[in-house]
């Protein structure tokens, strides 16, 4: 019955997960032609923002289509199982670390009216890239360390079922113990990261509430409209990444901390299913709240209906 449940687990994550990820990446490049198209005053200082949101999105899609990591625990081992062609860790914080970015960039944008160079902007990604590539090679150093022994290990203990693809094939995987003094560094690394996020984006909303009400009397109505728009999304989207992928990995830590076993119904497998959703569902909130993005979808979709409640929910 067990290997029924998990078998069926990985067939559902394969489905779901390739049209989540071919949605997704049709959402942004359709979210990129709006803005490009959009010819809007107000709306020019903020597309390079929305540009940035689609760059990432796509380059996190890249990264999935090419490899699917899935992390079972399994006494004391983090082990990571590859349902894609090559292996990669630290997914989950570069789509963290991502919001951290291009919440900055949005500050500057609307408080500062600092216009970053072309420069600046990649010195802006690297450094995004450079800090998840830490993970990337601490997570390799200690998993290719003693990989023989511990692959033999957790064979002893972990189902088949979880290295076995739904074509039977065998899939590659990679324990990492959590007692590890490299592995302890690689979790600081990545709480440093979540509280630095989580604490910057709380004090950069708090600052651009009160910059908006410093200038609400010398903008225009439409660009005091769109600042509010681009706030809430950027609320979403940085809201999103952490619910779905803070709760379920909150409950699986707790399982580990009290002795409970959390991955005898493959929980490992579900959360996956969750942490990849704002790939859909950030684009798709870009264009539904952002006013001039809604607009002009309903103008390439001949959505005449929604479109005229849009236009007279502009012109308010």
């Amino acid at each position: 019955m067990a290997n029924l449940y998990i078998y069926r687990l990985k067939q559902i994550l394969s489905i779901k997960s390739t049209i989540v990820l071919f949605s997704g990446t049709f959402l942004n490049i359709l979210l990129f032609y709006i803005c490009y198209s959009i010819k809007c005053r107000e709306f020019k200082d903020y597309k390079r923002v929305i540009y940035l949101f689609v760059l990432t999105d796509l380059l996190y899609n890249a990264i999935q289509f090419i490899n699917k990591n899935v992390a079972e625990h399994k006494n004391g081992y983090y082990i990571f199982i590859s349902h894609g062609l090559i292996t990669n860790f630290g997914q989950e914080i570069v789509l963290v670390s991502v919001i951290a970015e291009t919440r900055i960039f949005l500050y500057l944008v609307i408080t500062k009216r600092i216009r970053l160079t072309k420069f600046k902007f990649i010195l802006l990604i690297l450094f995004n890239i450079a800090w998840n590539l830490t993970d990337i090679i601490w997570l390799y150093s200690a998993t290719f360390n003693g990989l023989n022994e511990a692959c033999s290990l957790v064979e002893s203990f972990m189902p088949i079922e979880f290295a076995l693809g739904t074509d039977n094939a065998t899939l590659p995987f990679f324990p990492i113990k959590e007692t590890e003094v490299i592995n302890i560094l690689v979790l600081c690394h990545i709480l440093l990261t979540c509280i630095t996020v989580f604490l910057g984006i709380t004090i950069i909303l708090m600052k651009i509430q009160r910059k908006f009400k410093e200038t609400s009397n010398f903008i225009s109505k439409n660009t005091k409209k769109l600042q509010k728009q681009l706030t809430v999304t950027m609320c979403i989207h940085f809201m999103m990444p952490i619910l779905l992928f803070a709760i379920p990995t909150t409950f699986i830590l707790g399982c580990i901390t009290f002795g409970v076993d959390p991955d005898k119904n493959a929980y490992g497998h579900i959360i996956f299913m969750f942490i990849i959703w704002p790939i859909v569902l950030n684009p798709l909130c870009t264009i539904i709240l952002i006013g001039p993005c809604c607009k002009m979808f309903c103008s390439i979709f001949r959505l005449n209906c929604f479109r005229k409640i849009m236009s007279r929910e502009m012109s308010n």
